[in-house]
């Protein structure tokens, strides 16, 4: 975990931007499958538009405020919430999203490596830069 202390000021315009944010998912629906991890949701304003496809979604935010949102917004949701990094998540996903989160890492090679370590047999990792997406 490291000392970062970000608040996500932004979050709440891109969050309030509802026909992107669904277009985003649409995007990429297809690629995404059941048991999803996404790094750095930030106050969740993806969830809500892949939610309902899927069962298992496990978020992992580093940031402790940011984190605590997340548990009082889904707390009628069953997600799982961690207050953690991708070196820490011991389980294996289907589906790992990276969303305006990997231009905030030191290392976002390092951390690629290590995200593809935490995939299950078949698997979508998705990771979107500013104006640049990548399926793979």
């Amino acid at each position: 975990m490291s000392n970062l202390k970000y608040d996500g000021f932004e979050l709440d315009f891109f969050d309030g931007s509802d026909n992107f944010r669904k277009y985003q998912i649409d995007l990429i629906r297809k690629y995404i499958k059941d048991d999803l991890l996404e790094v750095g949701p930030g106050k969740g304003g993806l969830v809500k538009f892949y939610d309902r496809y899927l069962k298992k979604i496990t978020l992992i935010e580093p940031e402790k405020k940011l984190y605590k949102y997340l548990l009082k917004k889904f707390s009628k949701k069953k997600h799982v919430i961690k207050n953690s990094t991708i070196n820490k998540i011991k389980k294996k996903f289907n589906t790992i999203l990276y969303y305006d989160v990997l231009e905030h890492i030191k290392k976002d090679t390092i951390e690629i490596k290590k995200a593809k370590k935490k995939f299950k047999k078949k698997w979508s990792f998705n990771y979107k830069r500013s104006c640049f997406s990548v399926f793979l």
